[in-house]
């Protein structure tokens, strides 16, 4: 049985090495084996050349272009899906893992097929035992996502349980069942960057399948993100998606509940930004990102 693993890089070819040689050492269960995909998105041709040479088992496959999240992975999904794969195994090349965290995940899909996409428990590095994720949770009001236990100290208090359910899970590391793409479909490659996964969870839990995390399963999450936390490239994909994801997925009520927060905050911002420049500018991004929304401007927009 085959395990397929999709990786989507962008320009993270440091990072991709590692993450590689982590996945390539990992110990499977007896009968299984692994075939590892990655999809490179804007690939840079000598780096991609010399991982070639370097991983002559692993399959790359080169996009000029920055497909985005959603569209990256669908490229690489819609590759093995057709080779009738056991299980899916996503992640990002900011990822490794010890070398049984594979095992334990597919140990706990074979124990219950209402699992639809279960994750391990992600902490910062080996040295740094902070939780990057352990839970997710959405918002009732807003129905943003948030990591439950974010940078606290993973102190074990976790460890007794078998099996953490999530409103949604972080999907830097995931595996998933095949079965899943055929009921709630690929990933929307609307966003772009950013609710793919929250999105996509919802839909996986409307249809039936459960989400979440084990505790007992571990990897390491880098944070070497290409997008800096506060840029104004996050700040508009976060606020346009967001305000996609709730009118795509909830009903009325919860939209028009999600929408008054939102515009609250769009009043508090316009009374600050009398005398601040950064409040201005988020005001500016946050607006654009509505018009945007507004007028079905999805997917990569140059802001």
């Amino acid at each position: 049985m085959i395990i397929f693993t999709v990786i989507l890089n962008y320009k993270t070819y440091k990072d991709l090495r590692k993450c590689i040689l982590s996945l390539s050492s990992s110990s499977l269960p007896k009968s299984y084996s692994q075939k590892i995909i990655v999809v490179d998105s804007e690939y840079e041709s000598s780096e991609h050349n010399k991982f070639n040479k370097m991983f002559e088992n692993v399959l790359f496959i080169p996009k000029k272009d920055n497909l985005g999240v959603g569209k990256g992975y669908n490229v690489g999904f819609k590759k093995v899906l057709s080779q009738g794969p056991r299980y899916v195994l996503m992640v990002t090349p900011d990822i490794t893992v010890e070398k049984n965290t594979i095992s334990k995940l597919i140990e706990i899909m074979n124990s219950d097929k209402k699992l639809g996409i279960v994750v391990p428990k992600m902490l910062l590095s080996r040295t740094n035992r902070k939780f990057y994720f352990i839970k997710g949770e959405i918002d009732k009001r807003t129905k943003s996502g948030g990591h439950i236990d974010y940078l606290k100290i993973d102190k074990g208090q976790y460890d007794k349980k078998y099996f953490i359910e999530s409103d949604f899970v972080n999907c830097s590391i995931a595996l998933i069942r095949p079965e899943l793409f055929k009921k709630v479909g690929y990933w929307d490659e609307k966003y772009f960057l950013y609710y793919e996964d929250l999105d996509w969870c919802v839909r996986a839990k409307n249809a039936g399948y459960k989400v979440g995390a084990i505790p007992s399963a571990t990897a390491y999450h880098d944070e070497s993100s290409s997008v800096k936390k506060g840029s104004k490239i996050q700040e508009y994909y976060t606020t346009r998606n967001l305000l996609y994801f709730v009118r795509k997925n909830f009903s009325l009520l919860e939209l028009s509940v999600s929408y008054i927060y939102f515009l609250k905050e769009i009043l508090l911002l316009i009374k600050g930004s009398i005398n601040s420049a950064s409040k201005r500018k988020k005001l500016s991004i946050k607006l654009v990102a509505l018009s945007h929304l507004l007028t079905n401007k999805m997917g990569r927009q140059n802001i």
